[in-house]
């Protein structure tokens, strides 16, 4: 076997604030995952005094935490050119070595740029939490392009789905776009043409990126590059209660059983967030939005901005057109002897009748729903689910705070133009000391 540092480190494209290391076992000999996995635990085992976490993606990788550092061990198997990858991380040491032959010290820093860029506006991390831009994703498109700029430049020409080749080959990607028909950005990857290397990035993020690119084109400026905007925006709310801002959100605060990977985590996080709104809008809420959070240790929450507090008592049913018959017939039986009115014919064609709601707060119908709304990991702790002028202050302050700028709506690739416009450009050393 071989040790290797790989990564944005060993390509020389780290930011000096997010300091992470991968260093790779890389065996020549194929290896099946149970014997991967026997290799994880004595690597865990024999450096038990440094704290290891064992990780799981596609086999267990280890995680160390020091000092400043990130370390990530990983075992895999050398992938020769050409040949296909025998597990998930295999590819990496290729794409060390492309990003080194096709860059230069001045087309890194561009790197660099375009990383600190991307993470200020919120969409720099490929994982389930972010939905964005892998570090390679960004190499790969610096290398295109040129330069952050130039890259930045080229969003005004992307269309949907984004579609880039390196080498300039149309047939790697009509294949991409068959393999992965919902991808919102089509991205062969040189050591491995039948992968997208934009699989991960959503629409949302992708759409955020463009927006933010316009906009710094337009007004530059080094807010679009700092960590430090979401507490500047907390602090500008000071102590105001949150009702202030809308009492109308529910919140279903979750005390996690035990902690679990991050990435399942968020996974459960966003689809129980969907399967929540889903639930609402079927009970006849207007949903203005839903969002999720987490320390990754002991608690997460999903928050959803309401139309109204409460529904009225009366729901209008909307029925088939006439002509439907046999939906039609259901219809009249079903609702027949509706305790409100109905059904009757409207002008357009179609059925109607009027019930009574049963159940007119969002936060009973969400109580009442949780075993299904709910991920089977977040189920299994401890939650509460309440609107927020009921509760206002939670006594957990990073959920107090993420509430807050819930609330505010104004996500990151936003903030830079709206503190451009209410501060000025900042000194240098007030965003980034």
């Amino acid at each position: 076997y071989e040790v290797m540092l790989e990564g944005s480190m060993a390509k020389d494209t780290w930011l000096k604030n997010d300091p992470e290391m991968d260093v790779f076992i890389v065996f020549s000999e194929e290896l099946n995952k149970e014997r991967l996995k026997e290799i994880v635990e004595k690597l865990s085992e024999t450096l038990k005094d440094l704290s290891p976490m064992i990780s799981f993606a596609e086999h267990p990788y280890l995680t160390i935490k020091k000092d400043m550092f990130s370390i990530d061990i990983v075992p895999a198997i050398k992938m020769g050119v050409n040949l296909r990858p025998r597990t998930a991380v295999d590819r990496t040491p290729l794409h060390t070595e492309y990003v080194l032959k096709n860059t230069d010290e001045r087309l890194r820093d561009e790197i660099r740029v375009a990383k600190a860029f991307m993470k200020g506006i919120g969409v720099y991390g490929a994982e389930i939490k972010v939905g964005g831009f892998s570090g390679y994703l960004v190499e790969l498109l610096v290398i295109k392009y040129g330069g952050f700029r130039e890259l930045l430049e080229a969003t005004k020409d992307w269309k949907q789905p984004v579609s880039i080749s390196l080498e300039g080959d149309g047939k790697k990607l009509k294949d991409l776009r068959e393999r992965y028909p919902k991808s919102s950005m089509l991205l062969p990857d040189p050591a491995d043409p039948t992968r997208n290397v934009s699989a991960a990035l959503t629409r949302k993020k992708l759409g955020e990126f463009v927006l933010a690119s316009w906009l710094y084109l337009e007004h530059p400026s080094l807010y679009y590059f700092s960590n430090k905007l979401e507490e500047m925006l907390v602090n500008e709310i000071g102590n105001l209660p949150l009702e202030f801002y809308a009492g109308n959100a529910v919140v279903v605060d979750i005390k996690l059983q035990s902690p679990i990977h991050p990435e399942v985590l968020w996974g459960e996080l966003k689809k129980s967030s969907a399967s929540i709104k889903n639930l609402l809008e079927r009970h006849g809420f207007g949903v203005i939005r839903c969002d999720e959070w987490s320390d990754e240790r002991s608690c997460a929450a999903i928050a959803c901005l309401m139309e109204e507090k409460l529904l009225g008592p009366m729901n209008l049913v909307l029925g088939p057109p006439f002509h439907l018959r046999e939906n039609a017939a259901e219809f009249i039986e079903k609702y027949q002897k509706a305790p409100m009115s109905g059904p009757w014919l409207e002008e357009d064609g179609r059925l109607r009748s009027l019930t009574i709601r049963k159940k007119l707060s969002p936060a009973q119908i969400i109580e009442d729903s949780l075993d299904e709304v709910l991920g089977v990991d977040l189920k299994k702790g401890s939650v509460r689910v309440y609107r927020l002028s009921q509760t206002d202050r939670t006594s957990n302050y990073e959920l107090h705070r993420w509430l807050k700028l819930f609330l505010m709506g104004k996500p990151k690739w936003l903030l830079p133009l709206y503190f451009q416009s209410a501060l000025g450009e900042p000194r240098e050393e007030d965003l980034f000391s």
